[in-house]
């Protein structure tokens, strides 16, 4: 079960996704994982900036935000940095973080 608001919830019911990913077909990957574990609710931004001015629409609205790291535009850290310094619900939805760096520079950021 995934956590959102504080409460178990069950899978694919009152969970909103968010999958940041640059390439379409990662992206379409992506989301066809989540769909086959369950879940329904499942946005797609293309870069970070998109990702920020999303998170912030909902204001919480987001159980979690998968994102990926090197993107055109704004990348992920930066993105991450903006939707922590939103206001309301939506600076403490959980963020993850995808990347197919394995530097360990890139991890430790």
């Amino acid at each position: 079960m995934l956590r959102a608001s504080g409460k178990d919830t069950e899978i694919g019911k009152n969970v909103r996704l968010l999958v940041v990913e640059d390439n379409a077909v990662n992206r379409k990957v992506a989301v066809a994982h989540l769909r086959r574990l369950g879940y329904t609710e499942i946005d797609t931004a293309v870069n970070g900036r998109v990702a920020v001015e999303m998170v912030q629409e909902k204001d919480g609205g987001y159980s979690v935000v998968f994102m990926d790291i090197a993107m055109p535009v704004m990348d992920g850290l930066e993105a991450t940095q903006c939707i922590r310094r939103l206001h309301g619900r939506a600076k403490l939805v959980p963020i993850i973080a995808l990347t197919a760096s394995v530097s360990q520079r890139d991890q430790d950021k």
